[in-house]
């Protein structure tokens, strides 16, 4: 069974180790800051466990850009924020069509988004609006490429958020989970004070 966030932080755990009671709701608190933070830091970035796909299509969420827009907004959740993109792409008569991501000075020599530019897009930047991060492609979809294609593909890398329930998982692998607890250790004050 794999170890949840009660398991890594509580009696058998953090706990132990710190030689603290987690009946105490302010060092149970503690805990789980400690235990978080080592979350945090320890498993984020370019690790499979926090690699995502989300496939952009007319009807999905957020959706594919409609004729001559050029702007879609990245994937979100609730458990999950967008972190750095992997890669960008379709599928065009069965083979992969990249969609290269570059930076905002590389983006200023190869952008084109009149709508009259419309096309099929080869390049795409980050941009971050007041409200959201969006991926901002080179040409606007021209609906000759949204009927041929349909649907683009993101791969990208999540934050790992912090635990808030005590039946959460952590989003790394189960052999990993114990190291959690080891690496808490160091966040921890020893002869029993939380810091």
């Amino acid at each position: 069974m794999p170890l949840t966030f009660v398991d890594l932080y509580g009696s058998a755990g953090l706990a132990l180790l710190v030689g603290e009671d987690v009946n105490d709701s302010a060092t149970s608190t503690a805990l789980q800051r400690v235990l978080n933070d080592a979350l945090v830091k320890w498993t984020g970035g370019r690790f499979y466990w926090n690699k995502r796909s989300h496939d952009y299509t007319s009807s999905s969420s957020p959706a594919l850009a409609t004729v001559n827009t050029s702007t879609m907004n990245v994937p979100t959740t609730s458990t999950a924020a967008f972190d750095q993109p992997y890669r960008l792409g379709y599928r065009d008569t069965g083979r992969w069509q990249e969609v290269e991501l570059v930076e905002d000075d590389e983006w200023l020599l190869r952008s084109a988004t009149r709508t009259s530019d419309a096309g099929e897009p080869r390049f795409a930047r980050l941009i971050q609006t007041t409200s959201a991060v969006q991926l901002e492609l080179n040409l606007p979809l021209s609906q000759q490429w949204i009927d041929r294609v349909g649907t683009m593909t993101l791969e990208y890398f999540i934050v790992p958020t912090r635990m808030t329930n005590s039946t959460e998982e952590p989003a790394c692998p189960d052999s990993l989970r114990p190291h959690l607890v080891t690496l808490a250790v160091g966040g921890a004050g020893c002869c029993g004070v939380l810091l």
